[in-house]
């Protein structure tokens, strides 16, 4: 069995963005495709609980043998890390539709859904958004008929926590129950990313359409016949990304096993 949930978010109460439910679509007729029964969570319908839900039961479904996949389009950002297992001393969050400072989906709740991926199943997580805030700032314009300057997918914690106290308080993150994976990656876990944790990932726009610069590029390799392994499928997005027009650098993660299965099949 191959199962997907792709989530795109463009309308955000504040910082709409213009691409995110382009790439869910995108990435739902891929893998579509590919033979995986896909659902869509959009715009409005992308609330942290319906988030939360259609990750944790995607993954509980997955037996040995069955593969998933999950993809998030929209906003990042981050929180305190109060437990001591980030290094940058940061959570990082994606942002849901009803986002606000009691109402972001932090790695920690995340994690609690990668440890129970069974043994023999694979789940690959696809995020198409700023992971932290340390860098800030926009790109440039689109070389199009159409002037369009591409945004950043991140939301500063300051526009979010609108008391700084509440952004201080270590009661923020002491409302996830820390979750302790180690340095190792979890078998069956494949993480591959728009950015790195300290960039960010671009809403820009191709010919006319809204999509993000990692989106695009990936699909591009994925829609050109491509049946390499997952590394390989990263190494072909790093010969796109980073750019001049878009300085991310997207990032595969798991473990070794895991990078040299075939993508995507």
């Amino acid at each position: 069995m191959k199962k997907a949930l792709c989530i795109g978010i463009n309308s955000y109460a504040s910082a709409p963005l213009a691409g995110c439910v382009n790439d869910a679509l995108d990435w739902a007729k891929f893998l579509t495709i590919r033979g995986y029964a896909t659902a869509t969570l959009l715009d409005s319908a992308a609330t942290k609980a319906a988030m939360y839900t259609g990750i944790r039961t995607l993954v509980q479904s997955l037996q040995p043998g069955d593969k998933g996949v999950v993809f998030f389009a929209g906003h990042g950002t981050w929180i305190p890390d109060m437990q001591g297992d980030e290094v940058d001393g940061r959570d990082e969050c994606l942002c849901p539709y009803d986002m606000s400072a009691d109402c972001l989906l932090v790695d920690d709740e995340l994690a609690e859904c990668w440890v129970e991926i069974k043994p023999g199943a694979q789940l690959v997580f696809i995020t198409d958004s700023c992971h932290s805030g340390t860098v800030f700032r926009f790109a440039g314009e689109q070389q199009s008929a159409e002037p369009y300057t591409s945004h950043i997918r991140y939301i500063p914690p300051a526009n979010i926590f609108t008391d700084q106290k509440d952004l201080n308080n270590t009661r923020i993150a002491q409302r996830f129950s820390p979750t302790s994976l180690g340095d190792q990656p979890v078998k069956g876990f494949i993480h591959i990313s728009g950015c790195g944790d300290a960039e960010y990932s671009c809403d820009a726009r191709f010919n006319g359409r809204p999509n993000g610069a990692f989106s695009r590029a990936a699909l591009d390799v994925l829609n050109a016949n491509f049946t390499g392994t997952y590394y390989e499928l990263y190494k072909a997005i790093r010969e796109r990304l980073p750019s001049w027009q878009y300085p991310q650098s997207p990032e595969l993660n798991g473990t070794y096993i895991d990078k040299d299965s075939p993508a995507f099949v």
